[in-house]
């Protein structure tokens, strides 16, 4: 009984987000040819190419190919799928079973469709890899096992992994202990990254993998929204929520270890492999954000801030 209310819950959710969905794939079929990297993926869907990337998604790719060959569909199949991942990882965490869970879900799509419309719409590898990361700690009780799997499809992930793990393993819930762990994680990390190519070579790492990380800063911006948008989620966190005794929590702030290694260490690629995290801070902190008496408040605001979410998204994949 149970099973079967949820069911029609999550029914009722999807009917609720079907004409949000439709204006997405909307925009995401009409960026299949302006879209950065966007050709590049669809050359990705052929099974018989050779490629350096991440086994994963050559491997879903060859999943679909019985069904769709044709790259183009299999590529919108795929993005659906995944999209499909995160809806019910929104679902299954914000259980909107009224007003209030409803319109929070509903601002948590939109906020990541601006804020990561570039994993969600360009950088496809890296969004994917984030909503398998998402939707495994959000639905396994026990997820560590199966946290290796969305590296398999991004290598960015892995810090976000690793903090996971760590802030688990070491149940790091207050304040006091996630600055002393923030201490020695900072002095690690800047180890680790002043001797980085050292590491590399001394594992055998192709000089390719090096020199790919220091050129990515050439593909963004010296300071990315994203991680404007993630420093404010902190704010609000620390303002709204202090005394948070709760994993979960202190790991949406594990990501500040991350923007000192992007500013102070001047690794770039860091601020990608932030997104994980601050995706999961931003629906964290919509969870727990204050109801509104009037909830009515949050679903209209939502309602008249969408189309602002899709123009800019529609933008992002260079389609406007």
């Amino acid at each position: 009984m149970i099973v079967e209310k949820k069911i029609n819950q999550f029914f009722l959710f999807f009917a609720f987000m079907l004409p949000f969905l439709l204006v997405y794939f909307f925009i995401f079929i009409l960026s299949m040819d302006t879209a950065l990297d966007r050709l590049e993926y669809i050359k990705l869907m052929n099974v018989d190419l050779k490629t350096r990337v991440e086994p994963m998604l050559p491997l879903v790719s060859s999943i679909f190919d019985p069904l769709i060959s044709e790259p183009f569909y299999k590529l919108i199949t795929i993005q659906f799928v995944f999209f499909i991942l995160f809806l019910v990882s929104l679902f299954n965490y914000f259980n909107p079973n009224d007003l209030n869970s409803l319109a929070k879900t509903f601002f948590a799509l939109l906020l990541c469709l601006i804020v990561f419309s570039n994993p969600l719409g360009v950088q496809l590898r890296i969004g994917y890899a984030t909503i398998l990361f998402i939707f495994i700690i959000i639905n396994f009780k026990k997820p560590y096992f199966f946290l290796i799997i969305p590296l398999f499809m991004h290598y960015g992930v892995v810090f976000a992994i690793l903090f996971f793990i760590y802030f688990s393993i070491f149940n790091i819930n207050n304040k006091w202990r996630f600055i002393y762990n923030s201490f020695f994680s900072l002095l690690s990390l800047t180890v680790f990254f002043i001797y980085i190519e050292d590491f590399f070579r001394m594992i055998g790492v192709s000089a390719y993998y090096y020199n790919y990380l220091n050129e990515e800063n050439s593909f963004g911006r010296s300071f990315p929204y994203s991680v404007i948008f993630y420093l404010m989620i902190c704010c609000l966190l620390l303002y709204f929520f202090k005394d948070k005794k709760d994993k979960y929590f202190w790991f949406s702030l594990s990501g500040l270890w991350l923007v000192y290694v992007g500013f102070v260490l001047d690794f770039y690629l860091a601020f990608k492999m932030l997104v994980p995290i601050s995706l999961f801070a931003l629906i964290y902190l919509l969870k727990f954000f204050p109801n509104e008496r009037n909830p009515y408040i949050y679903l209209i605001a939502a309602y008249i801030f969408s189309p602002l979410a899709f123009l800019y998204f529609a933008i992002q994949v260079d389609i406007i």
